[in-house]
């Protein structure tokens, strides 16, 4: 007779069984790293706006803060981006396509504060891929210039300092080079903090020269005043044409290197100027000064201590999203009577050449020639005016209300040639040679 075991005997042995393969396996299992988890492969799922949808609008915007180091520096340019722009319209994810050393920061910290208009697909948001270029271009300083001081071309203006308490000043003496950049430098006086920030921003800075001109050099100063707001007046004088004048203070390339050693005496150049450089006396005032004093030689600018200055107030202006910048700026004009010549900007709007009045009951016609450079804003500059009295106002007031499109970082001089007669009054504008 064959016994089988009854169901409650066959469930006690399956306990028991169970329990003996867990309690043979628990020291091992123990000892295993529990598996990793499964992660999905990311899946690109945005549209890329222009293509699949269209560019969406920015509604919050962010201005990126230039860094000091790269204005004291003279860092510039335009860095590209690609964003993706998530289903709330808030940027959540940013990175840079186009590089520009020591500004990518800035522009990543900017951009993904932006947020946009929502982009809906079928009545459903979705996510957008975006392109986006920030350019980053240091505003002019206003520089009060003397007879013979070229005018500025690029360069920031010197940060104020952090810790200033009091109104401070400072002189530089500097040598241009063929190309109008700064070949060298020297600190003629200042607390060496404010030397510091005057001698860094006018390192990066370039002029307007004539080709073939003489080295020019001249000196620099800068009055600061506390704030709130904090002012600062900059003055360029005491030009010199020719090689640059023997100091006693070490002259330095805008590299930084020494063109001699610091302390040491060398003999004055061939050409050198005879005066020593020059400078204002008396507290800061607004406007240039001619009373001038022998400076008195100064030790090298050292670092400055305490709390870093703050980023100098800079212009960054948001463009459409391009593979690299533009070579030439091929625009059109929207100025009745005014045609531009080969790479010129866009003339967005302004004022069309007109018969003055005046002009026209005395039937006086003729050609005026009008000299202006055109900013990062596409504003107008005047710098000189040619031609009969009785037209060079009307000339000169038609181009201060012209605006450009600009789509450059550098300064643009431009010649407006006007032609003002009893049948038509026109104008060109072509760039200066």
């Amino acid at each position: 007779m064959k016994l089988r075991p009854s169901p409650k005997t066959v469930a006690t042995l399956r306990v028991i069984a169970s329990g003996v393969l867990l309690s043979s396996l628990t020291p091992w299992a123990m000892a295993q790293d529990p598996p990793p988890a499964v992660t999905a492969p990311v899946v690109r799922d945005a549209k890329v706006a222009g293509q699949d949808v269209p560019v969406p609008t920015r509604k919050k915007y962010v201005a990126p803060q230039y860094p000091a180091a790269a204005a004291a520096e003279g860092i510039r340019g335009i860095v590209i981006l690609e964003i993706t722009i998530g289903e709330d319209g808030r940027v959540q994810d940013a990175r840079v396509t186009r590089s520009i050393p020591g500004l990518d920061e800035a522009a990543l910290n900017a951009i993904r504060l932006w947020e946009y208009e929502v982009t809906k697909v079928a009545g459903k948001p979705v996510k957008v891929l975006l392109s986006q270029s920030i350019t980053f271009a240091m505003r002019l300083p206003d520089l009060q210039r003397e007879m013979g001081v070229p005018e500025l071309k690029s360069g920031g203006a010197p940060p104020v300092p952090a810790s200033l308490a009091t109104p401070a000043n400072a002189s530089v003496a500097v040598t241009l080079g063929s190309q109008g950049e700064v070949q060298e430098a020297a600190v003629l006086d200042g607390d060496s903090v404010v030397s510091e920030a005057l001698l860094r921003a006018v390192k990066s800075w370039r002029f307007l020269v004539t080709q073939g001109a003489p080295p020019a050099s001249f000196t620099i100063r800068a009055d600061w005043a506390p704030g709130p707001p904090p002012s600062l007046v900059l003055k360029a004088f005491d030009f010199r044409s020719g090689a640059a004048s023997a100091t006693s203070a070490p002259l330095v390339r805008a590299d930084g290197a020494p063109t001699r050693a610091t302390g040491a005496t060398a003999p004055p150049p061939a050409t050198a100027a005879t005066a020593p450089p020059q400078a204002p006396a008396g507290a800061p005032v607004a406007s240039p000064t001619s009373a001038l004093e022998t400076q008195k030689p100064a030790a090298p600018p050292t670092a400055p201590e305490g709390p870093q200055a703050p980023s100098p107030a800079v212009e960054t202006e948001v463009l459409p999203a391009r593979v690299a910048p533009p070579a030439k700026e091929e625009g059109v004009s929207n100025v009745a009577d005014v045609t531009i010549g080969d790479n010129i900007p866009d003339l967005v709007k302004g004022r069309h050449p007109t018969w003055p009045p005046l002009a026209r009951l005395g039937n006086i016609t003729g050609e005026v020639v009008v000299r202006f450079s055109v900013d990062l804003a596409g504003k107008v500059t005047t710098h000189s005016t040619e031609g009969p009295e009785m037209l060079k106002e009307a000339a000169e007031q038609a181009v201060g209300t012209w605006l450009f499109r600009r789509t450059a970082i550098d300064r643009l001089h431009l010649i407006a040639t006007f032609k003002f007669g009893a049948d038509r009054s026109m104008a060109r504008v072509e760039r200066a040679p």
